[in-house]
């Protein structure tokens, strides 16, 4: 990569960018050198923290060390949004999204989302009211977040192996989803993806290689060994490398920002994973919100039709399990059906330029071939 050509305005659009993330700490893991990188190129960078990571320290600790890190990549504490919701903890037993399924949950005393001392949390800031823990309050909470500010462009953690982490990861998706899928919908923004563990703060701690050219996937973290990433639908090659500018890879500790900024996370002791965590390059993998399948309705000779444009890349019944089941976002034709079809009516005409498939990521089937009749609209 060529660090003295690169711009940020050739990836992004516009002029500002959501950082969605589940803890205090994860937006150095995420997206620290690229929150760097484009607040010195002019971009607005709002920050959203999805829980309080009050799991250990009090909610006031962790938002206020997220504050003065991100301080120091040029965010100010304005722009700054949290949710409020509880660390589900490396379990989820605490975590309003695999437990708030009827009613809302009680952690620690709280059983609605709270804020701090000089900042509410989303809900009571826009609506006047706090937000039951239910998941399907984090879910609308979410997509409220998106429909109020509409970023141009949304940098978010995927789904690896920290049940908020996974929590977070198919809300936003399925959020944006709606609002794609929206007949008449004019919001396309750019999202991109990436791990807050095994290419951050569990990656392979390489910062003290002579050549620290690019960012290593841990793959002794992988839940499956027999995938590339954590999401098997991802193929390494095909992820985006953004170049990191010198202040966040300077190889003495004493001048490097995202050092600093790690140690302003004092009660995750963060610093602890500089080698870990900092590199020449930051990793995403782009999720296309352009698809035409978002364009039109979907009917299936038989399945389930809208796991084919909801915008799920994947998605999990039980987020605290070790070894996933992706069960619950497949298109799969019943074993009786000979058919075997899907069928998109478009509202209007469409010129398809690719149409790319992806098998089952649960090996029991695969797509072997398949045939395109002609494209028509409705309507």
């Amino acid at each position: 990569m060529n660090h003295s050509s690169f711009t940020y305005k050739n990836v992004f659009k516009g002029h500002d960018v959501m950082v969605f993330i589940p803890h205090e700490d994860d937006e150095i893991n995420v997206a620290g050198a690229t929150i760097y990188g484009l607040r010195q190129e002019g971009f607005h960078v709002i920050c959203v923290f999805a829980t309080n990571g009050d799991r250990s320290y009090l909610a006031e600790t962790r938002i206020q060390e997220a504050a003065a890190a991100l301080k120091m990549l040029g965010v100010p504490y304005e722009d700054i949004i949290i949710l409020g919701y509880p660390d589900g903890g490396l379990d989820a037993a605490r975590s309003p999204y695999a437990h708030g399924l009827v009613h809302a949950v009680t952690i620690d005393g709280h059983n609605r989302t709270y804020g701090i001392t000089d900042k509410e949390d989303f809900s009571m800031s826009e609506f006047g009211e706090h937000t039951p823990y239910t998941r399907k309050g984090f879910l609308g909470g979410i997509e409220n977040l998106v429909r109020k500010y509409r970023p141009s462009n949304i940098i978010a953690v995927d789904l690896d192996s920290h049940p908020d982490h996974r929590a977070c990861s198919i809300a936003l998706e399925t959020a944006i989803g709606h609002i794609l899928n929206e007949k008449g919908n004019t919001y396309f923004p750019i999202v991109l993806k990436a791990y807050a563990y095994n290419t951050g703060f569990e990656s392979v701690a390489d910062f003290n290689s002579l050549h620290l050219y690019s960012t290593k996937f841990n793959r002794g973290r992988l839940a499956d060994p027999s995938f590339e990433t954590d999401n098997p639908v991802y193929h390494w090659e095909e992820r985006i490398r953004l170049p990191v500018m010198e202040p966040c890879r300077n190889q003495s500790l004493s001048r490097n920002l995202i050092y600093q900024a790690l140690r302003c996370h004092v009660s995750q002791r963060a610093f602890l994973k500089a080698n870990q965590i900092i590199n020449s390059d930051q990793v995403y993998w782009l999720r296309r919100t352009d698809n035409l399948a978002f364009c039109g309705s979907t009917t299936a000779s038989s399945g389930n039709a809208d796991a084919v444009h909801d915008f799920k890349m994947i998605d999990v019944k039980n987020i605290a399990d070790k070894k996933l089941e992706f069960d619950t976002c497949l298109w799969e034709p019943a074993s009786s059906d000979r058919e075997k079809s899907i069928t998109i009516h478009f509202y209007k005409p469409q010129n398809i330029s690719a149409i790319k498939l992806y098998g089952n990521v649960n090996r029991e089937s695969r797509i072997l071939e398949g045939s395109c009749c002609s494209v028509m609209g409705i309507p």
